[in-house]
C-alpha cells in the first residue's frame, strides 16, 4: 500500500507522494513492517508504534523493537496483535543498523542493491522503499497484484515468477508504463488500489505488498 493510493483510489499530489515515512529509516521501517502479506492497517499501525516510540531516530536493538511490536495495536477501533514480531524485529534492527551506519547510494538501482544486503529485504521490498523514498520510476514493485494484472493484460508470460524472473518482470512492467505514457510508480499504485478495493468485501482482509 502507498500513500499515493487514497481510500477512493485517487492519487495524491507532490513529488514524493508515495512516501510512507519522512526519511530513509522510516521508509525502510514502513515497508518492511507492512510487507510480506501483512494486512495494510496492521503494518501501518506497527510502523507508527515503532516511530512514536522514538526507535527510528537511532539504531535500536531487536529487543526494543520486539517489545513494541508485541504490544497490542489499535487498528480501526479493534485490538490487533502484530504477527511474527520476533522475526520482523530482527530484520528491522539489522536494516536500520545498515541504514544508520553507512552512507546509502542516491542512484535508484544502486540504492536498491544496497538495501538488499540487509536481512529480510528482497527486490520487491527494496524496490518499494526506493520508489517511495526517491519518487523513482526506474524500479518496479512486482507483488502479487502487479503480477496478476500484468499477466491478465498479456504483458507478462504466465510462466514467469518473481523468484526466478524478477529482472524480466521489472523490465516489462517499466516498458508497459512507458508505452501507456504513465509513471511506473503511478501505474503500480493504481493497480494496487484497484485490487485492494475489489478485495474490500465482507470476510476478506485488505493486504499490503
Amino acid at each position: 500500500m502507498t500513500e499515493a493510493a487514497a481510500a477512493d483510489g485517487t492519487l495524491r499530489d507532490g513529488p514524493h507522494r508515495h512516501r510512507l515515512g519522512g526519511d530513509l529509516a522510516e521508509e525502510v521501517a514502513a515497508c518492511l513492517l507492512s510487507g510480506h502479506g501483512m494486512p495494510y492497517e496492521t503494518g501501518l499501525a506497527a510502523f507508527h508504534a515503532v516511530r512514536d516510540a522514538g526507535l527510528l531516530t537511532r539504531c535500536p536493538d531487536e529487543r526494543e523493537l520486539e517489545w513494541v511490536l508485541r504490544a497490542p495495536l489499535d487498528v480501526g477501533g479493534r485490538t490487533v496483535h502484530y504477527r511474527f514480531p520476533t522475526q520482523r524485529a530482527r530484520w528491522l534492527a539489522a536494516a536500520l543498523r545498515h541504514v544508520c551506519t553507512q552512507r546509502p547510494p542516491k542512484n535508484s538501482h544502486e540504492l536498491r542493491d544496497w538495501l538488499m544486503l540487509a536481512p529480510g529485504i528482497g527486490p520487491k521490498t527494496a524496490g518499494w522503499i526506493v520508489r517511495n523514498h526517491l519518487g523513482s520510476d526506474d524500479v518496479a514493485i512486482i507483488d502479487v497484484h502487479v503480477l496478476r494484472a500484468g499477466t491478465n493484460a498479456g504483458v507478462f508470460d504466465p510462466a514467469w515468477t518473481p523468484i526466478s524472473d524478477y529482472p524480466r518482470l521489472e523490465a516489462f512492467f517499466l516498458a508497459w508504463a512507458g508505452y501507456g505514457g504513465v509513471r511506473a510508480a503511478d501505474l503500480d499504485a493504481v493497480i494496487w488500489s484497484e485490487r485492494a478495493h475489489s478485495a474490500r468485501v465482507p470476510g476478506r482482509r485488505t493486504r499490503v505488498k
